[in-house]
C-alpha cells in the first residue's frame, strides 16, 4: 500500500506540473480526481478538481465517470450525492452525449453494492424503481436515438450500459424499450 501511496502523491506531482504547462487542458484535473479518491482527500476535493475540468470542457466523461466513483458511499460520499452527480451531468449534456447514460452507471453502482453486501432483493429493487425506467426512456431518447448522436461520440461503455440496463427492465416490465 506504501507503494501505491507513493505513486499516487508521484503523479499527483506531475498533474501540478501538467496544469502549469498547460493551464487549458481539462485532462490533468481530471487525473486529480482520480488521485483526490485513492489519498483519500475527500469529495469537498475531488469536486474542486471536477470544477476546474467543468471550466475547461463540461462534458469529458472522464471526469464525470471519475466523480460519479468519488461520490459512491464506498468511497466515503452518499447513495445521494452519486445519484445528483449522474442526473445533474445528463440534464447539462447536450442531445446525441453520452452523459445521458450516466444515471444508468448510478444505478448499476447501487445494484451491485447491494448485491455484493448480499442484499439481492435490494440489488433488484434499484431496478424495480420508477427512476430507473425514467433514466432508460431519458439514455434512449437523448442519447441512443437522438438525431445528434453520431459515431465518434458513442462509447461502447455508455451504450452498453444503455443495453444492460433496458434489458433489465425489459425483464422485469416486459416494457418494449428495443421496438
Amino acid at each position: 500500500f506504501e507503494s501505491f501511496q507513493r505513486l499516487l502523491r508521484e503523479a499527483s506531482r506531475a498533474f501540478d506540473e501538467a496544469t502549469e504547462r498547460w493551464p487549458e487542458d481539462p485532462c490533468p484535473w481530471a487525473g486529480r480526481i482520480t488521485i483526490a479518491l485513492g489519498l483519500a482527500q475527500g469529495l469537498a476535493t475531488a469536486r474542486a478538481h471536477f470544477e476546474q475540468v467543468s471550466r475547461r470542457a463540461p462534458q469529458l466523461i472522464e471526469a464525470h465517470e471519475r466523480l460519479l466513483q468519488v461520490s459512491c458511499a464506498k468511497w466515503g460520499g452518499s447513495d445521494q450525492a452519486m445519484m445528483a452527480h449522474a442526473v445533474s451531468s445528463a440534464a447539462h449534456a447536450p442531445a446525441g452525449h453520452p452523459l445521458h447514460a450516466l444515471p444508468l452507471f448510478a444505478l448499476r453502482e447501487l445494484s451491485l453494492i447491494r448485491e455484493v453486501s448480499g442484499d439481492k432483493a435490494g440489488a433488484a429493487a434499484v431496478w424495480h424503481s420508477p427512476d430507473a425506467a425514467r433514466f432508460c426512456d431519458a439514455a434512449l431518447s437523448h442519447y441512443i436515438r437522438s438525431p445528434s448522436c453520431r459515431p465518434r461520440r458513442v462509447d461502447a461503455r455508455f451504450a452498453g450500459v444503455v443495453a444492460f440496463a433496458c434489458a433489465r427492465l425489459v425483464t422485469i416490465n416486459a416494457a418494449p424499450w428495443f421496438t
